[in-house]
């Protein structure tokens, strides 16, 4: 009886493999890579390249790493066509400054709001980057509402 059970045990062990077929393609839009940035001190002029991503592109600047804790954010472009963007006298501004660049697939990030409190109802400005420019067809849920 013991040889038995072993003998029906070995066979519940063999490993079994099920193939695994999907008809529909996955289709994952290709990321932003590396950002790539050059400052050139003559002309004060920074240069920004990267790779991947979906047109359109825009770039923001800021005065500080984290963008939500920055005195000064900037949309230097939206739209744009080409992975490359030049912003002319950067490195006059006598500051350390930080970029991002977003694109067609972007989620919309807040870097601030304002003011920070409210009733329901009450206009709020924010600011961010890859939101739509038809104000309208944008919806913010603040503490989940």
């Amino acid at each position: 009886m013991i040889q038995r059970l072993l003998a029906f045990g070995a066979v519940l062990l063999v490993p079994t493999v099920v193939p695994a077929v999907t008809f529909e393609p996955m289709r994952v839009p290709p990321e932003i890579g590396p950002l790539h940035v050059e400052a050139e001190t003559s002309s004060g002029d920074v240069t920004l390249k990267w790779s991947g991503g979906t047109v359109p592109f825009s770039v923001v600047r800021a005065d500080d790493e984290c963008f939500r804790d920055a005195q000064h954010v900037w949309l230097l472009v939206s739209g744009l066509q080409i992975a490359e963007y030049v912003d002319s006298g950067a490195t006059q501004l006598d500051r350390r400054l930080y970029y991002k660049v977003y694109d067609a697939n972007a989620t919309p990030e807040a870097f601030s709001l304002h003011p920070d409190g409210g009733r329901s109802g009450e206009e709020v400005t924010i600011r961010g980057a890859g939101f739509d420019v038809d104000c309208s067809k944008n919806e913010v849920y603040i503490a989940g509402r």
